[in-house]
Parts: C-alpha cells; sequence; structure tokens
C-alpha cells in the first residue's frame, strides 16, 4: 500500500509539472526525450547499485518495447493536457486501468483478494 500512495503522489507531481509545461508552451518532444533518458538512468543506477548480472533477453526486448509505450503515452498525455485540460486528460487515462485489470483477470488468470476488490471499487467510484 505504501508503493501504491508513493505511485499516486508521484503521478499528480508529474500531472502538476505538465501542466505547467503546457502553460509555458513547452517543446513535448524535449520534454518527452528528457524525461526517457532521465528515467533510463535512474533504472541504470539502480541496477549497478543491486550487482545485478546481465539482464536476460526478456528484459532487453520488453525493456526497450515497454520504453517507447511509456514515451508515446507521456506525448500523447502532454497533448490531451494541452487540449482537454488537467482534469479530463487524467481522469481519462485513469480510467484506462480498466483494460489491463480485465486482461490480468482473464488472460493470466488473477484472482484478486477482497481488499484488491475493494481497492479496484474505490479506484472506480
Amino acid at each position: 500500500m505504501t508503493y501504491l500512495l508513493l505511485a499516486v503522489a508521484v503521478q499528480v507531481a508529474m500531472a502538476l509539472l505538465l501542466k505547467i509545461g503546457e502553460l509555458y508552451r513547452q517543446d513535448r518532444l524535449v520534454v518527452m526525450g528528457v524525461n526517457y533518458l532521465v528515467a533510463a538512468g535512474v533504472a541504470l543506477g539502480a541496477w549497478a547499485a543491486q550487482g545485478s548480472g546481465l539482464p536476460g533477453l526478456a528484459t532487453g526486448v520488453l525493456g526497450p518495447v515497454a520504453g517507447v509505450f511509456y514515451a508515446l503515452g507521456l506525448f500523447f498525455w502532454m497533448g490531451a493536457i494541452a487540449g482537454a485540460g488537467l482534469a479530463m486528460a487524467t481522469t481519462s487515462l485513469r480510467l484506462a486501468v480498466l483494460w489491463p485489470t480485465l486482461l490480468s483477470l482473464l488472460v493470466f488468470g488473477e484472482v484478486p483478494t477482497a481488499g484488491q476488490l475493494a481497492g479496484v471499487g474505490l479506484t472506480f467510484a
């Protein structure tokens, strides 16, 4: 639960920073690129601190693919903030959690606990 609360706090800070950037007409491609580079640097630093060996093939393939999707999502979110405003863009983005949730239940056979169901209900409320 602590990680979830920290993730929410980081997402709120990020949304506010992106809104401020849109007010000052930031260059979205530069923001996306710098964000990606900083995230990669933080990840490499954490990886080096753990002293792990070389990543496996799945990590080498899935990491860059997920990174591209993340960067594209960030770019489109910035455009949505500029066009629809922070409240609508963020609310719509958060509703996107429905699809991975349903897929995890149907494809991977995950069964949520009572506490998780309460959290999902609270999220949709």
